[in-house]
């Protein structure tokens, strides 16, 4: 999920095709893109967790080794609504393809929650650890679990309630 810190970053300070591949990178949470985008702005989850003061938040040498928590990821997500509700990123998660690039689904965990307008999901490449984020008219939600995308799903329809996966 740093993908998304990737971008807001890139949104403020990439040139237009950066940021049209970052909005891409969100929609179809394409690795190659954040590969690309992290090595011209290695400083860009840093300076995301700056900018919204991310106290969990922090870069590494690779993209895919950064470190954040639900928590930064919902008051990130809650204020990006509050600042733009136009926001590029927002409208990628809502527009998100049904298979990430990698041929993953985009399917599962908050995701599956009544009124969602928009997810965004990460997983290992081992598959082992899985979180998403969604948001919608009047909440954000964040959840991670080390396990799969069905265990992911599961727990965000015990703590949150009976809900119905999307059909």
């Amino acid at each position: 999920l740093s993908k998304l810190y990737i971008a807001d970053y890139v949104l403020d300070h990439g040139s237009a095709a950066e940021q049209s591949l970052a909005t891409e990178m969100i929609s179809t949470s394409s690795n190659a893109a954040a590969q690309l985008l992290y090595e011209k702005y290695p400083e860009s989850i840093d300076g995301t967790a700056d900018k919204y003061g991310l106290l969990s938040t922090r870069g590494a040498e690779r993209w895919g080794y950064a470190m954040t928590s639900t928590y930064d990821l919902a008051k990130f997500l809650a204020e990006l609504i509050k600042k733009d509700k136009n926001s590029k990123i927002l409208q990628a998660m809502k527009n998100s393809t049904d298979v990430a690039a990698d041929g993953y689904p985009q399917d599962w965990g908050t995701a599956v929650l009544p009124g969602v307008e928009g997810s965004k999901w990460g997983w290992s490449d081992d598959y082992q650890l899985h979180s998403s984020i969604s948001f919608g008219e009047d909440f954000v939600v964040a959840a991670a679990v080390t396990g799969t995308k069905d265990d992911l799903t599961e727990l965000v329809q015990n703590q949150l309630g009976e809900v119905t996966a999307k059909k």
